[in-house]
């Protein structure tokens, strides 16, 4: 008898100059050598293929101080053993751990003229590398079988016996194909010897029906097993559960209530017996709570009644002398660089030039970044800055300066992440602002110096591209994803896949789309509220479907504020969470074709959803996206939100609230404005690793999060955030007033949006609008232009700047549903927002009824009657006489030439400071 083993060999796709020094494949004790021995003195690695072997490699290479890109030709890693949710969960982690993962990208070439100097992909994409190393799979070693005239298949085909075409030569291992499957694995070779043993020394009464296959990845820091079919499909049932913050990712397939696949991440306890059920074939009806957790679930749900603080009594105290330990308002306030804000005047700079940018596009976006660094600002033609701006580099009112916005998807930044932006803060001015879209912004950037801060932002997984301009704006999420108790979907990774299916396809979306798309996921009905204001948006909703109920997304469109602000409409009822990419690529591309409507000089999709009606609408979405996917019919949805929940939480003057995960709390930080010094932001990366996860959050509403801040560290982190002038004292309230940069910075801010901010601030502090429990609710939103980038038509006080003055709203609220608010009164004086604001809080108190809510109240009373009451008392004889003293004043200011707004920047004790002066020379 002969036995064959030969096993297999590893594949190397067809790519040019894999004989070049530096080419590994991850096979022998020599390959093994060779790979430490060049990492004594190499530093970057590329693995391509992000299988079990080509991670595990990575791992290593990470280990010994290689700066480690993974490179995987498919959609998601080690696809062979993972579903998408998990293979996503799996690459954040990786990310994580310091190696950068690179998706869909296909390998051509191996550059180097002799010696390894990177790899270049399909795209002409490239990637420096003075190590490449191959781990693309394996290839069932039947050379020897095919010469000796037996049957092969893809290996040397064998019975159930492991008796090959010849009987009395058998074969096991990876060379063999058995019922049609290879396996390459080290398990299903123990059962095989067992059996081939028995068939040519013993009885022969044993036979191979095949291996059930789990896989073990084997990286320092990261559990996971995969077992059997753990996809599942038709036919099959799931039952899952995922915590994207505690790596935990569960899934559990089953068949006529038998186990027959199952996916554990982070925790995999039970990993023998969901394989011993998987081999034995157990019925486990009635068992399905206890397949994940056994019968002790580790992460429980709880409801807290009260403030979610230590119970003791000791450190209920302390926490609370902390918090109200610190100023409800900062020292000094953000820094203000203003300059003429005389729009039609700014209008003659080059950047505010009319630009045809249908023509620009259809041109191409391409920009000679070499030439402009080298040469300056100055040889940028107009039509070039809008192209700039599809790379997230937006002019300032500054001539010559640029503010560079950073995408962060889903608000989602990890402190290695941070640090590199507040230290390329600290080289310019020492500040960064959040918006409501969770980006973050550098001020005062230069092109001269662009080509370093894209390298820095590129070496931490971060990009400013598509920021700006008509393109695909940031992913935005509901910022409690993966901790709130009602959440259906932790969104994060769906974030994710759009996130990154834009960037690789901003070339081609930035040209074809007529104006921006804003998107946005919840993860419940919670927050349904912020899926109103998005041009496409999913909410999650539990859906039944052939008797079981399974997660889903609902699907609305054409949401935006602006000028002329529409709430979005709802699409359609259910799809699954795998359908909301081919959904975007869907309405993009139903955008793209017909969103350039006549007549209309801001073509955004609610435009095209109007000139429709969203009922043809949805024909041409459903026809099209027949061929992407199907769409799911679900015969009952169940829709959840508690609308009279606050997003996901109820209001709390201290920011702290408790997490579904027991003994865990987020930490929301107020940050005023949205203006963070650099070295604020520093001090937040240490202890985010020292108290929470090692992330932070960028709220919608300007602020920091902290997460899985256990409950024994919250005195020590609310400390160390009053030494840097922070706290959560007041976040969420009526002193939390969100605020774009308007006329600071922005090229369209007509109104100090900034300034005025800061002092509405401190007068709320002065007038101790913070004890009332109904008043400390309202939210007030500053926008500088009407463009909205405050969402001021949705706050409960909003303003919007008009030349210098401002609009008032009133109406619009966030609370469950989305409700656009209306205008009250116009021409507002920045120096009369005060008084203004006094007058709706005296009326409010005034005419109330027990317990009713400020919006409740404005809904009640209604805004044209509130419009009277304004005008009653604040245009009175003497207030309108002191407003026409004061514009005759603007006008003789105007008219003398000589006198000016300057601002006079200096450095004092080592800080950017700015003062402001009005007169001549």
């Amino acid at each position: 008898k002969l036995l064959l083993a030969t096993g297999s060999l590893p594949f190397i796709p067809p790519i040019q100059g894999t004989e070049k020094k530096g080419v590994f494949v991850y096979r022998t004790a020599e390959d093994v050598w060779g790979m430490m021995e060049m990492a004594r003195y190499k530093k970057r690695a590329v693995v391509i293929g992000g299988g079990l072997l080509g991670l595990e490699a990575a791992k290593a290479l990470k280990d010994n101080g290689m700066k480690v890109t993974v490179v995987h030709l498919l959609d998601r890693l080690m696809e062979q053993q993972l579903d998408f949710a998990a293979a996503s969960l799996l690459k954040a982690q990786l990310e994580r751990l310091g190696i950068r993962v690179l998706m869909e990208r296909a390998t051509e070439e191996v550059l180097g003229n002799g010696n390894v100097t990177g790899v270049r992909f399909r795209d002409g994409e490239s990637v420096d590398a003075d190590l490449v190393l191959i781990c693309t799979g394996i290839r069932p070693n039947a050379e020897l079988g095919k010469k000796s005239g037996l049957m092969v298949n893809r290996g040397v085909v064998v019975n159930d016996y492991l008796e090959t075409s010849n009987s009395n030569i058998y074969a096991v291992g990876e060379c063999i194909e058995h019922r049609g499957r290879t396996y390459g694995l080290f398990d299903p070779l123990i059962e095989q010897a067992r059996i081939v043993a028995n068939s040519i020394a013993g009885e022969g009464e044993l036979t191979y029906e095949g291996s059930l296959v789990s896989a073990v990845l084997k990286v320092a820091g990261i559990n996971l097993v995969s077992i059997g079919n753990f996809l599942g499909g038709e036919g099959f049932d799931e039952v899952a559960y995922s915590d994207p913050e505690l790596g935990l990712y569960k899934k559990v397939v089953l068949q006529n209530n038998r186990v027959v696949g199952a996916i554990l991440m982070g925790d995999v306890t039970e990993y023998r017996r969901l394989f011993k059920l998987i081999k034995e074939g157990t019925e486990v009806s009635g068992k399905r709570q206890s397949l994940l957790w056994g019968d002790d679930r580790p992460v429980e749900t709880q409801n807290f009644a009260s403030l979610p603080i230590p119970s003791a009594e000791t450190e209920e105290s302390e926490l609370k002398s902390i918090i109200s330990g610190v100023p409800l308002v900062p020292d000094e306030p953000p820094p203000h660089y203003l300059t003429d804000n005389d729009r039609q005047r700014a209008r003659t700079n080059k950047w505010l030039t009319k630009m045809d940018t249908p023509r620009i596009k259809s041109e191409g976006l391409d920009v000679d970044f070499e030439r402009y660094r080298r040469e300056g600002f100055s040889v940028i033609p107009p039509e070039d800055l809008y192209r700039l701006k599809t790379y997230g580099y937006c002019s300032q009112k500054q001539e010559g300066y640029f503010m560079r916005r950073i995408r962060i998807p889903g608000g989602e930044i990890t402190a290695s992440q941070l640090e590199q932006i507040a230290q390329l803060a600290e080289e310019y001015e020492g500040w960064v602002h959040l918006t409501t879209r969770h980006n973050i912004e550098l001020h005062w950037t230069q092109v001269e110096n662009s080509e370093k801060i894209d390298n820095a932002l590129k070496d931490v997984g971060l990009t400013t591209r598509s920021a700006c301009g008509h393109t695909f704006r940031n992913i935005t999420a509901c910022e409690k994803s993966g901790i709130c108790e009602d959440e259906i979907i932790d969104v994060r990774p769906w974030v994710k896949i759009v996130h990154n299916y834009v960037i690789d396809n901003s070339p081609i979306l930035n040209r074809k789309l007529p104006r921006r798309l804003n998107v946005y996921f919840a993860g419940c009905g919670n927050c349904r509220a912020f899926a109103r204001l998005n041009d496409i948006a999913f909410v999650a909703v539990w859906g039944k479907y052939q008797g079981a109920i399974i997660p889903g997304f609902e699907i609305w469109v054409g949401g935006s504020l602006g000028a002329k602000p529409h709430l979005s409409h709802k699409l359609l009822d259910f799809v699954t969470p795998e359908q909301a990419l081919p959904a975007v690529q869907t309405i993009t591309e139903i955008y793209t074709r017909h969103g350039y409507v006549k007549g209309n000089a801001n073509p955004r999709l609610k435009v095209l959803i109007d000139e429709w009606g969203v009922d043809r609408f949805k024909e041409e979405f459903l026809s099209l996206f027949s061929y992407r996917s199907i769409p799911l019919e679900a015969s009952e949805v169940l829709s959840t939100g508690d609308l009279e929940k606050q997003n996901c939480g109820s209001i709390s003057e201290e920011g702290i609230y408790p997490q579904k995960q027991k003994d865990y709390y987020r930490v929301v930080v107020r940050v005023p404005l949205g203006e963070l010094t650099s070295r604020q932001a520093l001090v937040l990366c240490r202890l985010s690793l020292e108290y929470g996860d090692g992330r932070l959050i960028v709220t919608k509403q300007q602020n920091l999060e902290f997460q899985w801040v256990k409950r024994a560290k919250l005195l020590k982190l609310l400390n160390a955030l009053r030494e840097i002038g922070l706290s959560p004292k007041g976040a969420g309230s009526i002193l939390d007033v969100q605020a774009c940069s308007g006329t600071t910075f922005c090229i369209w801010g007509v109104s100090d949006s900034q300034g005025t901010g800061d002092t509405l601030i401190r007068h709320i502090a002065e007038k101790k609008y913070m004890e009332d429990e109904e008043v400390r609710k309202i939210r007030i939103h500053i926008s500088g232009c009407p463009n909205s980038c405050a969402q001021h038509q949705v706050a409960e006080i909003g303003l919007s700047g008009s030349n210098g003055k401002y609009f008032l709203y009133l109406g619009g609220h966030m609370n469950g549903d989305a409700r656009v608010g209306t205008v009250v009164r116009s021409n507002i004086a920045p120096e009369e927002i005060n008084l203004t604001l006094d007058t709706i809080i005296d009326l409010y108190l005034g005419m109330r009824e027990e317990k009713e809510s400020f919006s409740v109240f404005v809904n009640r009373v209604g805004t044209e009657e509130l419009s009277k009451l304004l005008s009653e008392q604040l245009d009175t004889p003497e207030a309108l006489q002191n407003r026409a003293r004061l514009a005759e004043k603007s006008k003789t200011d105007a008219a003398d030439s000589t006198i000016k707004e300057y601002s006079i920047r200096f450095k004092l004790n080592g800080k950017a400071t700015t003062i402001k002066a009005r007169g001549n020379e």
